[in-house]
Formats: structure tokens, sequence, C-alpha cells
């Protein structure tokens, strides 16, 4: 059997931007089966594209089966750090391919969702007013108290949004069980494909750069997507609501620490170049909801 073996790491919402990466790729070698091994296989689930979907580290005789004396090519690089997403500052899911040697075709995420999924996650959320998703704070654990300034929405204007939007929806706060609760909202921490299911089915999402502005864009969804340290021209999509922090906001800092980015994604405290208090408008997010 022809192979090509795609292996991803990272974060699960680079996983699924991974997808588009992974469509482009089985559509350049047609005669070969795409194999994709990554820490987070749920993403790949039901890809037409996809012949395999192996979980990392617990895939057991993987070299054996697939690599050793096979007819396989193997894709690995690390699209961070490549020319093409450091240097030319492409979007993620551009550099990747052609940081693969390959043309990239305009290629989405795509998220396969069965029936059955989608009705458990309808009958379980179903609640008495339109559901609207928030997501305020992403990515991994960090010793700053849980938030990143280059990433999460600023906690007073979460409550203020959530004060405003209360009424009209049941709020759905997806987060981490270590992260920040908010009073009025519904904390939701359940497994990948069921909050990908939990995302389908809301009225409106009010996300940030984290894994659920990726499904969003995935299942076609658009969002309210707000940023400020990282910028929706590499790791954004043209479908949602795309809300920067106000150049209005910006104060002077020393970029010391950059080397391949000139900000961490997790929000150093001494990089943070925005007035948090007057980087977003809650009006203009509101609007967005509208």
């Amino acid at each position: 059997m022809k192979t090509v073996i795609f292996f991803a790491q990272g974060g699960i919402g680079k996983h699924i931007a991974s997808t588009a990466v992974a469509e482009n790729i089985s559509k350049n070698f047609p005669d070969r089966k795409l194999i994709v091994i990554s820490p987070y296989p749920e993403v790949f689930l039901n890809n037409p594209f996809i012949y395999r979907t192996y979980r990392s580290h617990s895939s057991q005789y993987f070299y054996e089966d697939f690599i050793k004396d096979k007819d396989a090519i193997f894709l690995g690089n690390e699209v961070y750090q490549s020319n093409e997403y450091v240097v030319q500052q492409k979007h993620i899911i551009e550099a990747w391919c052609n940081m693969l040697g390959l043309k990239y075709e305009g290629e989405n995420p795509r998220l396969f969702l069965n029936h059955a999924e989608v009705l458990h996650a309808a009958k379980k959320y179903n609640r008495n007013r339109p559901i609207l998703v928030l997501q305020t704070n992403g990515g991994g654990g960090n010793d700053f108290g849980g938030y990143s300034w280059a990433r999460d929405i600023p906690e007073f204007l979460v409550k203020e949004l959530i004060n405003d939007l209360k009424d009209k929806y049941h709020i759905f706060h997806i987060a981490r069980p270590d992260q920040i609760s908010f009073e009025h909202t519904e904390k939701i921490s359940a497994d990948w494909r069921e909050m990908f299911c939990l995302i389908g089915i809301a009225e409106k999402r009010l996300l940030i750069d984290s894994f659920a502005q990726h499904a969003a864009a995935a299942l076609r969804l658009p969002s309210t997507v707000c940023w400020v340290g990282t910028s929706p021209n590499r790791l954004g999509y043209n479908i949602h609501k795309n809300i920067t922090a106000k150049d209005g906001a910006k104060v002077f800092t020393h970029p010391i620490d950059g080397i391949i980015l000139e900000k961490e994604f997790v929000g150093l405290p001494h990089q943070c170049d925005y007035n948090i208090f007057e980087a977003f408008k809650k009006e203009e997010i509101l609007e967005s909801l509208s």
C-alpha cells in the first residue's frame, strides 16, 4: 500500500486548521492513502480525505506497519517555524501547504459530525432560550492567573457583555475546570466532539483566537472573534466578524524577547502593548451579535 503520512503537532485549534492541509495533501497524492497521526484524532474522524487517523504516543507498531521498508511519504515539519509563516507571514494553512511543497488551492478547515452526535447534543443542551456559546480564555495553563492578554477577553468586559446578553440567550461558557467562571453562564467542559456539536447548534458565538473559532469556521458558522496579540490575517477566517484591538489602545513596549514571533501566545505580562481597558468597544461586539 502506498501512503502519505501527515504528522501534526500542537494544540487542538491548530489541528482543526490542519484539516484543510490534510485535504490539500490528499488532492496532491491521489494515488496514496492519507494517514494522519496527531494528539487529537477526534478532529479527523469521518473525514473522507483521510484513510486512517492515529493518536500520537498510542500508535503501537506504527513505524513497522507503515514506514519501515514501505512505500511511504512522511510530512511532519513545524509550520510555526517555517519561513512561509515567520517571514512571509502567510495564513497558517497556506504557509503549511507551501512548506510541504504543495500549492494551496483555497482549502478551508472541515469537521464531519454525524447525525447521532448532533441530535445528542441538541437534546442535552436544549434550554429555554436561544444558545450563545462564549469562549473567553484559551490555550494551555500559565502562571499568570489563567489570563493571557494576547488572546483573552478582559474579565471586566466579559462581565459587561454577559450582563447585556443574559436575558436574550442561554450562555454556555466553554472553559476548562481550572479557568475562570462567570455568573449567569453555564460552564461547559465536555469531550471535543460534543463541544464541536454545541458550537454547531448555537445561534450565536462570541469567541477568541482559540479552538472554538477554528471549529466554527470548519462548520461554516459565522461568529464574532476578538483579537488582541494575534492576527486574523494569519490565524483567522473571513467567514467571521473579526474584531481587532484598537490601534488607539496601543502603548509603547520593547519587543525584547522576539525571535520568530514578536510576542508569545501565552501573553507574557511584560510584553503587553495594549491598554486592555481601551482595547475593545463593548458596543461594537454587541452590534456584531445582533
